[in-house]
């Protein structure tokens, strides 16, 4: 069998009833990974394993990933299995990545450590479509921006861009894939998972983590007046609502305080193109705020009876004044979906005037 690159799972093995096959007989199913429970067990039921026949092994697989399929053995854990194959699929739309990681061979021994390597691939860097030293040369010197090669004139044009991209390679110890180049960035490598049981995780596992309606909404008004003076506010509030923040990764604000060696910190990861994202609760924000809607002062001047105008009132208003929250995006009002996706801050606006009375 070949499994083409459109596969809709991540490799296949053949399950084979042990007992039947220690009295001479083949019998078996391909078994596309990932499967669900039910799956697998009308799988053994198909090929006896149930009250007479108990045990199990598996005697083939097709994997499409040699690296994979090296490490696969005939007694491996099928919830095991499952899980590598789940997070193989959910790294379909940066497949080219995770072949490049893969042919770097690091934590690719087992199928445990294959698992973890899935968990740790912001330990890794990918420079897609470099894929020979001299690529590599060429976006150190001209593109990475670590050198400036404004002032060499003449000399630019005898740069040895390949001599250089083998010697970063050499000293690097990265890897060439078929369409880019992948390098051990020196991050923490974390075992997530070490052998001790693991869980299939499926809709049954799912939560709420939130809720974007507010518990309740608010506005103040004030209107004082004392002599000549005139002074108006107007508070907005909305209060006990949950905002999904879909920009808090690289939200700019946020980048300065990302966990470099400077600044080892457990709140915001190390910055990395490559960083796959899972949604959970790190991304849900109180989106709790009491806004200064708007604020004027005035001051009226009156006249003379003789004059034209009985009075003219002077004054300065301000919108969007002010926004009390602990929400770090740019606005937490985003509507009743609860999702922030960027965008710009709410403008302040500053208006002067004059009120004439006739």
């Amino acid at each position: 069998m070949n499994v083409p690159d459109t596969r809709d799972c991540a490799f296949e093995a053949f399950i084979t009833n042990l007992d039947k096959y220690n009295e001479g007989f083949l019998v078996g199913e391909w078994v596309k990974f990932p499967v669900t429970n039910e799956e697998m067990q009308a799988v053994f039921r198909r090929i006896g394993i149930g009250r007479r026949y108990e045990e199990w092994f598996i005697t083939d697989y097709d994997c499409p990933d040699a690296a994979i399929g090296k490490v696969l053995g005939e007694y491996e854990s099928l919830s095991e299995l499952n899980y590598l194959a789940g997070q193989i699929m959910e790294l379909r739309e940066s497949d080219d990545f995770w072949q490049a990681v893969l042919d770097l061979g690091e934590n690719t021994g087992s199928v445990q450590e294959l698992i973890n390597l899935t968990e740790n691939l912001d330990c890794f860097d990918y420079l897609p479509g470099v894929r020979n030293d001299y690529d590599l040369g060429y976006y150190w010197i001209e593109e990475s921006g670590c050198y400036d090669t404004s002032n060499l004139g003449a000399l630019a044009n005898y740069i040895d861009y390949e001599g250089f991209g083998r010697d970063i390679r050499y000293e690097e110890g990265g890897v060439f894939g078929d369409n880019g180049y992948v390098r051990s960035n020196g991050g923490r490598f974390v075992d997530i998972y070490d052998g001790d049981g693991l869980e299939t995780v499926d809709e049954n596992d799912m939560c709420i983590i939130g809720d974007p309606n507010p518990d309740w909404m608010a506005s103040l008004g004030i209107d004082v007046s004392w002599r000549r003076f005139d002074f108006s506010i107007f508070f907005n509030g909305v209060f006990g609502n949950d905002v999904l923040n879909t920009k808090r990764f690289d939200q700019p604000s946020n980048m300065p305080m990302r966990w470099t060696a400077d600044n080892p910190t457990n709140s915001y990861p190390r910055l990395n193109a490559n960083r796959q994202t899972k949604l959970s609760d790190w991304w849900v924000e109180d989106g709790s705020f009491v806004r200064i809607q708007t604020m004027t002062l005035g001051y009226s001047i009156p006249f003379s009876k003789k004059d034209a105008a009985r009075k003219i009132r002077l004054y300065v208003s301000a919108d969007n004044l002010y926004t009390f929250t602990g929400f770090e995006g740019y606005d937490p009002e985003v509507g009743m979906t609860g999702i922030y996706s960027g965008g710009y801050p709410r403008l302040r606006k500053w208006t002067f005037g004059a009120d004439f009375t006739f």
